[in-house]
């Protein structure tokens, strides 16, 4: 029998560049990759509708595999991407990239070069094409515009240890995670400069909204907790480092727009459609329960939308990049979306669970929807519908049961109600 090693999902790390296109039909008639030696219907529920797939055939050894994502999210208004690639113990190759449109069109990418690849974060400025690499080392990332690596340091003023990334409309995020002074600083693609703006507060979301950075505090655990709604500011200030007078930073604190007393959970996720951010806490009043709150930034109204009696714990629950990929959604009616996975038999099934706004909660993606081994590797709202990243892993026979080697065709399939 052959050994195989099942590495864990991984959700995030990376190096990723973008090239040659394969436009797919729309709906079920979607063309699948011609290495696939037969089509598994990977969806078996009449309720949904596959929008996009490809079949991937890998040789696997010693070293095991598995097909990982590094991104199921909008990286235009109009454009859904599904970002992969495979990983074994001791590399990564064969990186993908599935881009869906609110036309119904599918492009397929998978001829990706290094060392930009697809990039973990992919972003646009005019016609420039950025992408986001984290490096093999932690608090480092490898910045690429046009496929052309960028010295982050050619404008140093203003940036900050890099800590947890996530992708902006018109940049990138990175933030800080202390319990009490912390950092969002922003990375502008058009201007290649960073502005580092601080505040006070823990437990919260970054976002740009409107050409401006906010932060929103959910503090905890100190003699100020509540919710505080902030926005960066002009007020520049130069901090002269006390040993070494020739060394200067620069920051900008961020103006409090509003500060509301109370107790929150520990934020997790966010979504953010127009002027309303909604925001997902586990732990809201207890270990089970998950809490939804909705934030106007256009009249600094804040209302909890829904705190669930019980709700089964996510697959994961906090991403290393923020809003790449995630297992739990909300949408732009306040609905909460959690993907629930359970082990039988040494195998995972899963399934996604919907919470509704008015209450009350339904399986709208049962386990016996799923063809076997399924996993459901992200969730996300996109042209008013829940989209679905599923991949399924298939043992391809080569007629060598005792050697250590084996193909493996990996199906991908992005689905969503009809």
């Amino acid at each position: 029998m052959k050994k195989k090693l099942i590495l864990p999902i991984c959700l995030l790390t990376a190096a990723a560049l973008f090239s040659s296109c394969k436009k797919e039909k729309n709906g079920d008639d979607v063309a699948s990759s011609p290495d696939s030696p037969k089509e598994l219907t990977l969806i078996k529920s009449s309720q949904w509708k596959v929008l996009a797939k490809q079949n991937l055939l890998k040789s696997e050894g010693v070293h095991g595999g598995g097909r990982g994502t590094m991104s199921f999210t909008t990286q235009k208004p109009d454009e859904l991407r599904w970002y992969t690639w495979h990983y074994t113990s001791v590399n990564v190759s064969d990186h993908s990239e599935m881009i869906l449109n609110t036309r119904g069109e599918v492009f397929i990418n998978k001829d990706l070069k290094a060392p930009s690849y697809g990039g973990d974060i992919k972003g646009f400025a005019g016609n420039d094409v950025w992408k986001i690499n984290m490096a093999e080392v932690a608090n480092w990332i490898y910045v690429f515009k046009n496929d052309q690596m960028v010295d982050l340091t050619q404008n140093p003023e203003g940036q900050t240890k890099l800590v947890r990334i996530q992708p902006s409309e018109d940049g990138f995020l990175n933030s800080s995670e202390t319990m009490g002074s912390n950092y969002v600083t922003h990375y502008q693609y058009a201007t290649q400069k960073w502005k580092n703006n601080t505040f006070w507060g823990n437990n919260f979301i970054s976002l740009r909204h409107n050409g401006k950075t906010y932060a929103i505090a959910f503090t905890r655990l100190t003699s100020a907790n509540g919710m505080t709604i902030m926005m960066e500011s002009e007020n520049r200030m130069v901090v002269q480092d006390p040993q070494i007078p020739s060394i200067k930073t620069v920051h900008y604190p961020m103006n409090t727009l509003k500060s509301v007393p109370g107790d929150y959970g520990i934020v997790i996720q966010a979504a953010k459609y127009g002027d309303n951010v909604f925001v997902i806490f586990h732990s809201h009043t207890s270990n089970s329960r998950y809490g939804v709150v909705k934030v106007n930034l256009s009249n600094l109204t804040v209302q909890s939308v829904q705190t669930p009696e019980y709700v089964v714990p996510p697959v994961n629950a906090a991403m290393v990049i923020l809003d790449n990929a995630s297992l739990l959604e909300v949408d732009d009616a306040d609905n909460l979306y959690v993907v629930e996975m359970r082990n039988e038999n040494m195998n995972a099934t899963y399934s996604i669970r919907k919470y509704a706004a008015n209450g009350g909660n339904e399986v709208i993606l049962k386990e016996q929807d799923l063809h076997s081994n399924t996993q459901i590797q992200g969730v996300k709202w996109f042209n008013g519908k829940l989209h679905v990243a599923l991949i399924n892993r298939e043992d391809i026979p080569d007629g060598k049961p005792n050697d250590f080697s084996f193909q493996t065709m990996y199906h991908m399939q992005v689905i969503a109600p009809k």
